[in-house]
């Protein structure tokens, strides 16, 4: 017999053998938190062992009730062992559910079974009840728990998959808004009491050969409403709620196979005698949504450690359609999706808040504070010309309110119109001098005046200055991003002082120390590219901490590349160059060569790769500065040598983000201190710097990094293991 099984289930495996003979093969089919399953295949065909962990040991009892009761639509049980939480099913001999209309016949023999079952009191006996009321109040406890509960270590909180920022996130959102769920939790709970599944989905049903449906998996059995299933048999639970919302206004009808499907599960409760259409439409909603609620809590008994990341994403989905039926809940109440915005816009959930305000806006289009919200939120997400356009209306409607003539010309500041905000915050001041925020405003569009009038000197570089506000928030004023990219597209070059704290520029320069000081002399490197006296290029390594999201792909920084180069823009090399004191200043060259050498194409190009140079010792002209010829991307090497230059003075915790074919040389170091910098060259997801990697890669991985690596910087540097790994390399220290 051939076995591959865990040497942990051998005690199981050989209690089903006992009880089916001439098995051949006994294979692992799936292993989880939840439940581990082995198929044991012999010459009369196939069986499934299923064992099930302590917690879910009780889910035995119940699904031998349930097999009793419903003969030919679940798997036979061969053999059961309550204690050990031990299973063994014969083959259910049917095939997977594959289309809409096949989908739609499992809803509706779903429906007889439940219609049927109502008033079963061996079932209500075998199952547990669900309170839906309380369902809420269930599923914040698990997204207020801490991770590991240290009493029980079986137990965890939604924090242990999703982290403690989004576990509070989740609990702080939903919290607010469950007092638009009562009216529909109390329709639900007064729907008859049925059986329930739990969690059915298409994986857990087959369909016979003669057109009979059959259900597995009945774990999370419970006696609860209607509905309470249905949360894994369509899209979401807010697509249910606004099909049925529909189908209460005459006239109004909808042909897509969700709302068949929906249609076929209700026309077949109310059939069966299950309940009225009508009240089968009021309570849907409601026990669609505890059920989902309730399958979310459960996780809360399967830690798992294989399968967080599995659960994290079915966390996600599951909570997230939760607050899409929240939006949806709050559209229908008067006053309460304006509410609602505001409270998102308190969090900072701009998208969902923005929503909100335009179904508003959609019902009345001159509602004043819907304009002005609007106006606000579209500012915050970068839709300029959106919130330019709303805040003129609400001006229009109220030309003397303060708020209105701040909302236009905070947007006029984040379209660059410097003078048309200056007009319209003076006309407030001299109605309202002591007004502060109007004070503020004026005080950030000097600032812009003086940032662009510097900027065009010969001998200066745009330096942008990023303000405590946004620091805290972790995102870009619109107007600041705005700024950076115009300073960025007409010179090439930018400078953004006070991006990273001091003590995250020590911590790298003891480690950048400790790890690469190998390289602190002059010498031979095989492994890395002199790039000129004393002067050595070497490929950094993603780390703990060379590779944290903070550094190579701050929220201050990143979205300025994105909208240079595309939201699917990478990270395409990193490296670090360290000048040893003593130096020799550079030839003036530009690292990489014009991408067509056709006549007028070499300098009329778009950015195609920008580079990120974070100085580990502030550059001076003692330490030496790199010599920028701003504007030189769209020149020769040789025309912009005859143009000014700039030496731009850069202290810790500054940055200079700088166009890939802008003409510089690194100057020398005359100082007695080794000078490194960082390079972070992001690029179009098509680039790929042929020049300057042929003794080294563009990019390396600690060995443990990319198990652990941020979702934003795994993004940006996947094609790198994925082109190793296509060129049959395996090892991701490389």
């Amino acid at each position: 017999m051939v076995f591959t099984g865990a040497p942990a289930h051998q005690a199981a495996i050989e209690w089903a053998l006992a009880r089916i003979t001439e098995v051949g093969e006994v294979e692992l089919v799936s292993d989880n938190a939840w439940a581990t399953t082995y198929c044991l295949t012999g010459a009369s065909g196939s069986s499934y062992l299923k064992i099930l962990p302590s917690c879910a040991r009780a889910a035995v009892p119940r699904t031998l009730q349930i097999t009793r009761l419903l003969p030919g639509q679940v798997p036979p049980v061969i053999a059961a062992d309550a204690e050990r939480g031990w299973l063994l099913f014969a083959e259910h001999g049917g095939r997977d559910v594959l289309t809409d209309d096949e989908l739609t016949e499992v809803v509706r023999c779903f429906a007889l079974i439940q219609a049927q079952a109502v008033g079963s009191a061996p079932l209500e006996e075998a199952l547990d009840g669900v309170d839906i009321v309380a369902m809420p109040q269930a599923l914040m406890e698990f997204l207020t728990a801490p991770a590991q509960s240290e009493e029980d270590p079986s137990r965890v909180g939604a924090a242990y998959f999703l982290g403690d920022v989004q576990a509070r996130r989740y609990a702080q959102l939903l919290g607010s808004r469950w007092s638009l769920w009562a009216p529909y939790l109390e329709a639900a709970a007064s729907l008859p009491a049925t059986l329930c599944h739990g969690d059915l989905q298409a994986r857990n049903v087959a369909l016979q050969a003669d057109g009979r449906v059959v259900f597995f998996d009945w774990d999370e059995a419970a006696w609860g409403p209607a509905g309470l299933s249905l949360h894994g048999l369509f899209p979401s639970c807010a697509l249910v709620a606004v099909l049925i919302s529909r189908w209460q206004v005459p006239g109004v009808a909808d042909g897509s196979p969700v709302a068949q499907r929906l249609q076929a599960y209700i026309k077949s409760l109310v059939e069966g005698g299950y309940a009225s259409q009508e009240d089968l439409l009021g309570g849907l909603i409601g026990s669609m949504s505890a059920g989902l609620m309730r399958f979310i809590a459960s996780f809360g008994h399967y830690p798992g450690e294989q399968d967080r990341a599995a659960c994290a994403r079915t966390l996600h989905a599951g909570l997230t359609d939760l607050l899409e039926l929240c939006d949806w809940l709050a559209t229908q109440v008067p006053g309460a999706a304006l509410a609602s915005a505001h409270d998102y816009e308190k969090h900072a959930e701009w998208y969902r808040a923005r929503r909100l305000v335009d179904d508003q806006l959609a019902r009345e289009p001159q509602h004043l504070e819907a304009l002005l919200c609007e106006a606000r939120l579209a500012y915050l997400v970068g839709d300029l010309d959106a919130s330019d356009a709303s805040a003129r209306k609400a001006l229009a409607l109220a030309p003397d309110l303060a708020d209105a003539r701040m909302a236009v010309a905070r947007s006029c500041l984040a379209r660059l119109d410097l003078a048309a905000s200056a007009a319209m915050l003076s006309e407030l001041l001299r109605a309202e001098p002591a007004h502060t925020q109007a004070q503020v405003l004026m005080s950030r569009v000097q600032a812009f005046r003086t940032i662009e009038d510097s900027a065009a000197q010969p001998d200066a570089v745009p330096r942008i200055a990023l303000s405590e506000q946004e620091h805290q928030s972790r995102q870009l004023a619109p107007e600041t991003l705005a700024l950076m990219l115009k300073m960025f597209r007409v010179y090439g070059v930018v400078q953004v002082d006070n991006l990273f704290a001091a003590s995250q520029l020590a911590e790298l320069q003891d480690a950048f120390s400790a790890k690469y000081g190998r390289y602190f002399h002059d010498g031979e490197h095989s492994d890395v590219l002199s790039v000129g006296d004393k002067r050595f290029m070497l490929t950094m390594e993603l780390d703990d901490i060379f590779g944290k999201q903070e550094l190579v792909a701050p929220d201050l920084v990143l979205p300025v590349m994105q909208q240079l180069l595309g939201t699917d823009c990478i990270l395409s090399a990193y490296t670090a160059v360290i000048s040893l004191p003593g130096s020799e200043p550079q030839d003036i060259h530009k690292d990489h060569t014009a991408l067509f050498d056709e006549q007028g194409w070499g300098f009329a190009l778009p950015t195609f790769a920008a580079q990120m140079v974070v100085p580990l010792l502030a550059l001076d002209e003692v330490t030496g500065a790199t010599r920028v010829y701003k504007g030189s991307q769209r020149l020769s090497v040789d025309s912009a040598a005859a143009q000014p230059y700039q030496d731009p003075v850069v202290p810790l915790g500054s940055c200079i983000l700088l166009d890939y074919a802008v003409a510089h040389r690194g100057l020398g170091n005359r100082s007695d201190k080794v000078r490194p910098i960082l390079n972070m060259v992001y690029s179009r997801p098509w680039f790929r710097d042929v020049r300057n990697y042929h003794l080294q890669p563009p990019l390396r991985f600690s060995g443990a990094y990319w198990d652990g690596a941020p979702e934003t910087v795994r993004g940006l540097v996947s094609w790198w293991d994925t082109e190793r790994r296509v060129a049959g390399q395996s090892d991701m220290a490389t």
